[in-house]
Formats: C-alpha cells, sequence, structure tokens
C-alpha cells in the first residue's frame, strides 16, 4: 500500500504539481486550484472526489496551497488496487485523507520537489 501511494505521489507530483496562479494576459484574473482543475479534463476524478469528500470549500480559499493533483488515472489505479468500483464506494473520511495527503500549505515548484529518498524511502 505504502508503494502504491509513494509511486502515485511521485508520478503525479512530477506531472501535474500545479498551484493557483495569475494569467500573464489579464493580471485581475486569477483560478484557485478548483478551478483549475475543473478546467483540466484529466482532473474530473479529482474535481469528483473534492466534492463527494466536502473539501472544495477548503482549497477556494486563500492560499497560496500546493496539490499534487492525482489524475484520472491514479484514481483508476487506487480504486482497483483497493478493492473499490467507484469513487462512491471509498468512505468519505477514507477520501478526504486521502486528498489531503495531497495538499501542502504553501507554494512549492516542482523543481523543489525530491524525487529520491522522500519520506525516508531508499529505495525510491
Amino acid at each position: 500500500m505504502k508503494k502504491l501511494f509513494f509511486g502515485m505521489f511521485l508520478a503525479l507530483s512530477a506531472s501535474l504539481l500545479f498551484t493557483a496562479c495569475k494569467d500573464d494576459d489579464d493580471a485581475t484574473t486569477t483560478k484557485n486550484i478548483v478551478q483549475t482543475a475543473q478546467a483540466t479534463s484529466d482532473l474530473s476524478s479529482l474535481v469528483a472526489a473534492l466534492s463527494r469528500a466536502g473539501l472544495v470549500d477548503a482549497l477556494n480559499a486563500p492560499g497560496p496551497f500546493t496539490v499534487f493533483a492525482p489524475t484520472n488515472a491514479a484514481f483508476s489505479t487506487f480504486l482497483s488496487a483497493n478493492g473499490f468500483a467507484t469513487l462512491e464506494d471509498v468512505p468519505v473520511p477514507v477520501l478526504q485523507q486521502i486528498l489531503l495527503n495531497h495538499v501542502v500549505s504553501g507554494e512549492i515548484r516542482a523543481a523543489g520537489v525530491p524525487t529520491e529518498g522522500y519520506w525516508g524511502c531508499t529505495h525510491c
């Protein structure tokens, strides 16, 4: 189970690390994390999970936050590896904890994310 979560974390952090940011063309328009996820088709499972877990408002709050955003494929892997057919089968407290484990207070750029030995992992 640890290997699955770490693998998901590493793959997702490498490919989809994002924070809410300003549009260069219009400095008054700022997308929050939820709006950014809603605009990204490969994050539709994340949007559904955030809604089901009741965490949309928490991520709409002023940040900065960094989200290691699980893709639709990551959610599929998690569901099948844990015997769930759909997101609705995952108990809400479990879903909340998994999602909260993907959120860090503050802004972390991709270059600042360790690629080896994270959380004491010696084989990563």
